[in-house]
């Protein structure tokens, strides 16, 4: 069965430096339809085994791209407008659990970043994009197809996508639990139920959608994981 270890809330996925370890969100449920031409959120729990280049999220080749720098930046970024990259770097965050959020208003193109709940200081000119997101494929954690190299090793977890731009109010009620009375949570997975991995001979693993209430506590999903990112 695919790792779990310890995580902030229960267990965490554990992400290894191959091919086959990665998980694929889709994107064509009744609960989530896709992030493309509307405003949305990524949350997420973050231990860093290795560090230096890495991808934590993407979309399909280049549409989206949230990861780490070679000297430690934050980077959020989609095929429209520059790269959204912190003026801090992270090079202590190694083994230590560290929750992200990732925020994109459509009405204004603005993106952000936010550390343990704080909004982090984007380098001049990169916080907004010149579009929205156009992209409709499959959200995929751990891993960025054209780029190999970019494989994350660590581990994640409570990982959220909400369909509004979450401000720091939102972020502030919802980073610490594993409910939420925010609108617009559209997915969450926890990773917690050991019962719900199962290996099998595919190189991906699919992350099959919970029906999420806003106001109910979270369920756990099923997930699949490649017998050999084990």
């Amino acid at each position: 069965m695919p790792q779990t270890f310890r995580g902030p809330f229960g267990k965490a996925a554990r992400f290894l430096l191959n091919s086959s370890s990665f998980i694929q969100v889709p994107t064509s449920t009744p609960e989530f339809v896709g992030l493309d031409e509307t405003s949305f959120s990524l949350q997420m729990w973050v231990r860093r085994i290795s560090l230096g280049s890495s991808c934590l999220v993407s979309q399909d080749t280049a549409a989206l791209f949230i990861g780490f720098s070679s000297d430690e930046s934050t980077l959020f970024s989609f095929s429209e407008g520059p790269d959204s990259e912190t003026q801090d770097t992270f090079s202590n965050d190694q083994l230590v659990w560290v929750h992200w959020t990732f925020t994109f208003d459509v009405s204004s193109y603005e993106r952000a970043i936010f550390r343990d709940g704080v909004s982090a200081t984007l380098v001049q000119g990169t916080s907004q994009a010149s579009g929205a997101l156009q992209s409709t494929g499959p959200v995929v954690l751990g891993k960025h197809f054209a780029q190999p190299e970019l494989q994350f090793e660590g581990d994640i977890d409570e990982f959220k996508i909400w369909l509004k731009a979450l401000d720091s109010d939102d972020i502030g009620s919802t980073f610490y639990s594993h409910t939420s009375n925010v609108a617009c949570l559209v997915s969450s997975f926890d990773f917690d139920d050991p019962h719900s991995l199962q290996t099998n001979s595919v190189d991906n693993a699919t992350a099959q959608l919970c029906p999420v209430n806003s106001r109910e506590a979270l369920r756990s999903p099923t997930w699949k994981m490649s017998s050999r990112s084990q």
